[in-house]
């Protein structure tokens, strides 16, 4: 699974405008196992993997989204204040 190790991970983000921090956050996660094309694993182990592929999937784009509309709104107020 993207070449990630069984274990517990934390995701760190850093959203920077104009040199300025102005969001800041982090997660963590666990990955209990994995697999490779050669690896004997049923088919109802390889669904419970992809699904955590998609909710992380999913969970990554909502982040990108909420930090994207946290730099819109920033670069918003530094325009109204000019």
């Amino acid at each position: 699974m993207g070449g990630l190790e069984i274990g517990d991970y934390k995701a760190e983000t850093e959203v920077s405008l104009n040199g300025e921090v102005i969001y800041k956050d982090d997660f963590s996660f666990l990955i209990k196992s994995a697999s490779s094309s050669e690896g004997n694993i049923s088919d109802a182990e390889n669904v419970g993997i992809g699904m955590t592929e998609t909710i992380i999937s999913i969970v990554a784009l909502v982040l990108a989204l909420f930090l994207f509309s946290m730099v819109i709104k920033k670069k918003r107020k530094i325009n109204k204040i000019k």
